[in-house]
């Protein structure tokens, strides 16, 4: 009997010590467990602004060659406004035009009647504002900035045009750009742009050129 109340009333635990050791092991593993959670959805909200830079970038080039390929562009000006910043692209499919040699050179007449009568001009343009427009229309989203990016042409052949007015012979002379190649250098942020921070430091750097 005295025995089995021994055996009984026999306490067995966990010393202080014990406990201690345990729970500074758990707070050691649960810290770990938290910096690789955490840093785990900084690295896939870092890849999703990554994805979205690159995504913007291939938008707006996609849009600036629809607009140059979907219309029959018969000039253009190398900057309509901010240098390096702006194109003006001109469409005249309309325009009466028929060549004709003059001075051993051959050039492009306009009929006086289709001067100008629904010419098309379309503006593509880096504003200020860091945003990408083409006319009036906003390319890229709110969270995205294009600052720092620029638009250039250079023109590889030019055609005289020559206007002509009345039965006098008086006749103006103009020069188009009808064949060049356009650069666009895209320098693509994040609108929370921030250096010092990892998840909004990366900066995008895109380089196409293509001509008409």
């Amino acid at each position: 009997m005295k025995q089995f109340v021994k055996i009984v009333t026999q306490k067995n635990g966990f010393t202080l010590i014990e406990l201690l050791t345990a729970l500074v092991i758990s707070s050691f593993i649960l810290v770990i467990a938290s910096t690789v959670l955490i840093s785990g959805i900084q690295l896939y909200k870092k890849i999703g602004i990554e994805v979205q830079l690159r995504d913007e970038a291939d938008y707006a080039v996609t849009r600036i060659m629809q607009e140059l390929y979907s219309n029959s562009i018969d000039d253009i000006k190398l900057n309509c406004g901010n240098v390096d910043q702006c194109l003006k692209l001109i469409d005249d499919t309309s325009v009466n035009v028929s060549a004709e040699i003059k001075n051993d050179r051959e050039v492009s007449i306009i009929n006086k009647d289709g001067i100008n009568s629904s010419s098309k001009e379309i503006i593509i343009e880096f504003k200020n504002d860091n945003n990408l427009y083409i006319d009036t229309e906003q390319i890229n989203s709110s969270k995205i900035s294009f600052g720092g990016s620029k638009i250039t042409a250079k023109c590889n052949n030019k055609t005289s045009i020559v206007k002509s007015t009345d039965g006098s012979g008086t006749a103006t002379i103009q020069t188009r750009c009808d064949n060049a190649i356009i650069t666009i250098e895209l320098t693509v942020k994040h609108s929370q742009y921030d250096a010092s921070n990892p998840l909004y430091d990366q900066v995008l750097y895109l380089t196409s050129k293509f001509g008409f």
